[in-house]
């Protein structure tokens, strides 16, 4: 780098040289030879293409996935849930080894036990896991298309403080494996328990209703409620848990 110190000024390029202004003097410098030209086409820019082509692809999975889970979202405390689901689908599309880089998917990542393992432990808060607010473990079985909570250990330790009553809803998202089309939707009216030590030492059973889709996911949502006077007054947040992924139906 060089700095113009007489009276030519000079802004713009000149034979491999770039000249800017900069705190009021002018700088000079070698040009890169970074264009956009370069950076579609140019050979040294291909593993920049694969990334950014990869990006994207999540960006736009987060955003059609979180079309399928308004308006609970919403309603949750997690802190950029959009950069959350886009983290996690980089890693699953990973486990895409019928595509190129640059052309893997996340649908296709899916596929494979690894993929859909990533998605069925995935967080939208690590600071506060699924497990120490839910005091049962969600089970899906996808022969009989049934879903189950299971106690978990100390239950009444995972309760947020305060809450009397839980909501459980289970949502049956059917999705585009192109994005193109709307998510479809089928799911479970929310059910409500007591929190009473009776009710967290048995399991629930919930049927979940069939959806159309080539990528279908089961979608546990608990939402926590404080009876005040015979009236139920919902605790601030909500959690999701994603328990059940695959392609062309469960399985």
């Amino acid at each position: 780098m060089a700095k113009l110190l007489g009276g030519l000024r000079l802004k713009g390029n000149l034979e491999g040289l770039t000249f800017y202004a900069l705190n009021g003097d002018i700088i000079v410098r070698r040009s890169s030879g970074f264009t956009r030209e370069n950076l579609k086409e140019g050979a040294n820019y291909a593993r920049c293409r694969q990334t950014s082509a990869e990006f994207a692809h999540c960006g736009r999975m987060s955003t059609y996935l979180r079309q399928g889970l308004q308006p609970q979202l919403s309603k949750t405390l997690y802190a950029k849930p959009h950069n959350q689901l886009v983290k996690v689908f980089q890693q699953i599309l990973t486990h895409d080894t019928a595509n190129a880089p640059g052309a893997r998917t996340v649908p296709r990542g899916l596929q494979t036990a690894a993929g859909r393992s990533l998605l069925t432990h995935f967080e939208f808060d690590s600071e506060q896991p699924f497990a120490s607010v839910v005091p049962w473990e969600p089970q899906w079985e996808a022969a009989t298309a049934t879903f189950t909570l299971t106690p978990m250990p100390h239950a009444k330790g995972r309760v947020p403080k305060g809450a009397t009553h839980v909501g459980v809803q289970v949502r049956h998202l059917g999705l585009d494996a192109s994005l193109a089309q709307p998510v479809a939707v089928a799911e479970t009216p929310e059910q409500y328990y007591s929190l009473s030590a009776q009710h967290l030492a048995a399991p629930i059973s919930l049927p979940v209703p069939a959806v159309a889709g080539e990528l279908q996911w089961v979608v546990l949502f608990v939402a926590y409620y404080q009876e005040k006077e015979g009236t139920w007054c919902p605790l601030p947040g909500l959690y999701i848990r994603f328990v059940g992924v695959g392609m062309d139906g469960m399985g």
